[in-house]
């Protein structure tokens, strides 16, 4: 039985590491949402309320307008993206140019902000994430050769990836070789939109509450409470995914347990996550995960993983994310 599919549902989504850092605190409920590949409801989440989620309304209001699972979040994040940045190029760009006295900075901002994320989202959603060319999959099918290190054959996928990340179910598009720095960066600025919309938004309440009328008190709470909530559902997968680029993790290593070891209650001594084959005993330790990092042969220290993943060519011939 995969240790992935035995996770049960607690406050405590991460893994705990070595030496404390990365403590857990984080949800599952948002982690296994980013993470999942086929975007299905198990039994489990059924029997469990999972249907009385906000997740799973949006699934059934969005299912009821014609669209089919994969297509439910990603439209959902381009729709709310383009009402906030409607909202923030009409009402807070008044309210600001009135407070300011000038429109400049802050169309230049509000641009620039927005014009790189849609194209980050974009480039990500529509770019090839490195499947193998033709001639490397039909080696590999006819067993003449293996697949090149951390690559991964996900099977809703028409030819495995080189250095397989994850699926993201936002973008309805794999993360892998060719687009896992843009899929960092996407998410460092959507990100900054969340965050520069809560402050904008405080900003103007506080220094506009007796100038404005209720209809524009009324617009800017709203939007800042959906810039919270964007916030809250952003911010957290943003510092996961740096966190496994600073010790040169995939999310896929992460999902299968590969360098996570527990201490045995009585004897002290480390056992691997993913040999634990019996469901109630994974439960039982998983909130004592650890991360160790000598049984991840690509960790090399933040600052040469960093360098490695920002700065190593990934078009280049012969280039295969064994890195």
């Amino acid at each position: 039985m995969s240790p992935s599919k035995l996770v049960p549902v607690t406050e405590d989504g991460l893994h705990g590491m070595v030496n404390g850092a990365g403590s857990s605190g984080e949800s599952t409920t948002l982690m296994d949402s980013e993470f999942d590949e086929y975007g299905e409801t198990t039994d489990q989440e059924s029997n469990n309320g999972g249907g009385l989620t906000l997740e799973g309304t949006l699934d059934r209001c969005l299912g009821r307008c014609g669209l089919s699972k994969p297509r439910q979040l990603p439209m959902l994040l381009i729709v709310s993206m383009i009402l906030g940045a409607t909202c923030m190029a009409w009402l807070q760009r008044d309210l600001f140019g009135k407070l300011l006295g000038s429109k400049i900075v802050y169309d230049a901002v509000l641009l620039s902000l927005y014009g790189v994320t849609f194209g980050l989202m974009t480039f990500t959603a529509l770019r090839d994430p490195g499947m193998i060319s033709n001639a490397m999959h039909s080696d590999w099918v006819s067993g003449q050769a293996d697949l090149p290190k951390r690559t991964y054959n996900d099977e809703s996928c028409e030819r495995p990836i080189l250095r397989y990340d994850h699926y993201c179910r936002w973008i309805n598009n794999w993360i892998g070789l060719y687009n896992h720095r843009s899929f960092i960066v996407m998410a460092m600025f959507l990100s900054v939109v969340a965050c520069i919309g809560v402050l904008a938004d405080v900003a103007l309440l506080a220094f506009c509450w007796h100038t404005t009328d209720w209809w524009q008190k009324g617009c800017l709470l709203l939007h800042c409470a959906y810039s919270l909530a964007f916030a809250y559902y952003v911010l957290p997968i943003f510092r996961q995914h740096i966190r496994f680029v600073s010790r040169n993790e995939l999310a896929q290593d992460w999902k299968s347990d590969a360098f996570y070891i527990v201490h045995h209650a009585v004897t002290g001594e480390p056992i691997a996550v993913n040999t634990l084959e019996d469901e109630e005993e994974y439960n039982a330790y998983f909130d004592t995960f650890q991360y160790d990092g000598t049984r991840n042969p690509w960790d090399e220290g933040c600052p040469k993983n960093c360098r490695i993943f920002w700065c190593t060519p990934r078009w280049t011939d012969g280039q295969l994310g064994e890195f």
